[in-house]
Formats: C-alpha cells, sequence, structure tokens
C-alpha cells in the first residue's frame, strides 16, 4: 500500500467566550475562561493498493481517492494565576503577568468523506466522525496583559497568551492539531 496525503485547515481564526476573575490579595488574582472556537481540516488521501506489473505501461494497483472535510469544536478552559503591577485599589492602568493550566475538549464532531476508485464516479457519502488521537488535552499556560477601568467600573483587559498544548485532538497521516497556540484576547468584565 502506497499513499500520499494533503490537507489543509479550515478552521476559524476567532472564538468567543467568558471570564471570571478573583482577587486574593492587592495584587494576585485568578482568572479563568471557558473559550469556544471552530476548527476543521479538509484531508486528501491518494491510495495505490496491490502489485504493478512492471512489464506492462498500465498501472495494475487499485487507486483510491479519498476527499475528507471534517468540522469540531474547541472548548478551551485556562485557569491562571495574575500577579498585579499595582494594587487593585489604586487607580489607573495595571499590568499584569499570568502563569496557569488548560483543558481543552473537542467535541461537535463532524466529518463527510466521498470516495472514488480507479478515477471512477464519486461515492458521496460516508458521514462517520473522525476519531480523534484524544477528546481531551491539557496544556500550560502563560500571558501578559493590562486591565483598563473607566469611570463606570467597566474594565477592558487587552492580553496575548501562548499555551503549550501536552497532547494533539486530531492526529492522522498529514493530520496533527498544532501543540502550539498564541492568542490575543480582549475581555470586557464588570
Amino acid at each position: 500500500v502506497d499513499g500520499l496525503y494533503a490537507t489543509t485547515e479550515a478552521s476559524k481564526r476567532v472564538g468567543f467566550g467568558a471570564m471570571a476573575q478573583v482577587a486574593i490579595t492587592e495584587r494576585f488574582a485568578v482568572a479563568g475562561n471557558v473559550l469556544v472556537r471552530k476548527v476543521g481540516y479538509k484531508k486528501n488521501s491518494d491510495i495505490y493498493q496491490g502489485t504493478d506489473n512492471p512489464l506492462t505501461s498500465k498501472d495494475e494497483r487499485t487507486y483510491t481517492v479519498l476527499n475528507e472535510d471534517t468540522r469540531a469544536r474547541h472548548l478551551d478552559v485556562p485557569v491562571v494565576v495574575r500577579y498585579y503591577t499595582k494594587d487593585r485599589h489604586m487607580s489607573g492602568p495595571r499590568g499584569f503577568i499570568e502563569a496557569g493550566a488548560a483543558i481543552r475538549r473537542v467535541s461537535k464532531i463532524s466529518t463527510a468523506t466521498d470516495k472514488s476508485v480507479n478515477s471512477g464516479d464519486t461515492v458521496c457519502c460516508d458521514n462517520t466522525p473522525a476519531t480523534p488521537a484524544s477528546r481531551a488535552v491539557r496544556g500550560l499556560v502563560g500571558g501578559a496583559g493590562f486591565q483598563l477601568i473607566d469611570g463606570v467600573g467597566v474594565r477592558v483587559v487587552p492580553e496575548v497568551r501562548y499555551t503549550r498544548w501536552m497532547g494533539e485532538t486530531f492526529k492522522s497521516p498529514a493530520t496533527a492539531t498544532s501543540r502550539n497556540q498564541v492568542e490575543a484576547m480582549i475581555s470586557l468584565t464588570f
């Protein structure tokens, strides 16, 4: 069996979620998020099975083409400890650094696969969902940002985070979920 595999990303770059923070001391807080993002990929597989007779010009192997379109949802739950550069009762912007852990859960997996054999008609559709390498993956989180508070008490919190996932949600020939994630976020809190 010989196979050629090619995958293209079909994920959405923007997600949404909710955030909560609890102050522990004047400068330390614990923050948690629930973030949702749609992900997906399209994979093309060219598979040759059997033995080719080298004495003929025709390829006697069975040639199968599979086109897979998989979509899913990532639910990321990071929990971090934040250290602020100013006490929480002091006015003005406060910068922070943060570190913690996260868990990712993959759900709502849908897959459509069509197939053609020996350049024949395309047979559509096998809708068996792709099997993830892991439904839940842990990660380590680090980041930095700052908190701006207006006169009414609304807090605008822009930040940048890096997450290193300890595993992959999808992994098959030519398809793997990235283990490094950088995200820019803006939170509005009260």
